[in-house]
């Protein structure tokens, strides 16, 4: 938890989750609430409200150091701790480029800057499961 603590403040610190102005962010708290209504044990839920929508966003942010660092030091901390999160994180990581692609596909331009745009989601997704790999979580993904 204290891991998982810290992460969220240096997801915060870098500005991850955007520094705009209050609409934004109150879309945004709405985007994440429907990602983190992903995870089905409601203790587990609350726990991640914290932290994880950071950690999301910089795993699949536009900035591959922060996406490294947080694949290299915050990841194996977190699904060690709780190895249940790896299906919620691919699950949201999927829901999150699907609804960014729906926006993009959409013909208005609001509905596009409403879903706002998930740089590197195939990235997102390979590093959640190296990282699971890693911790033997998942088989062996090159056979």
């Amino acid at each position: 938890a204290a891991a998982a603590a810290s992460v969220a403040a240096a997801a915060a610190a870098l500005g991850a989750s955007g520094c705009g102005n209050p609409p934004q962010q109150q879309q945004q708290q709405q985007k994440d609430a429907g990602l983190l209504s992903l995870i089905p044990d409601t203790e587990l839920r609350r726990w991640c409200e914290w932290w994880l929508p950071d950690l999301l966003h910089v795993i699949w942010g536009p900035n591959d150091r922060f996406r490294t660092y947080v694949t290299n030091h915050a990841l194996p901390v977190v699904l060690g701790a709780e190895p249940l999160l790896l299906r919620p994180m691919v699950d949201m990581i999927l829901a999150a480029y699907a609804a960014s692609a729906a926006a993009a596909a959409s013909p208005t331009a609001a509905a596009a800057a409403a879903v706002g745009p998930v740089a590197n989601a195939t990235a997102a997704l390979v590093v959640v499961l190296k990282a699971a790999r890693r911790l033997q979580l998942v088989g062996n993904l090159d056979t």
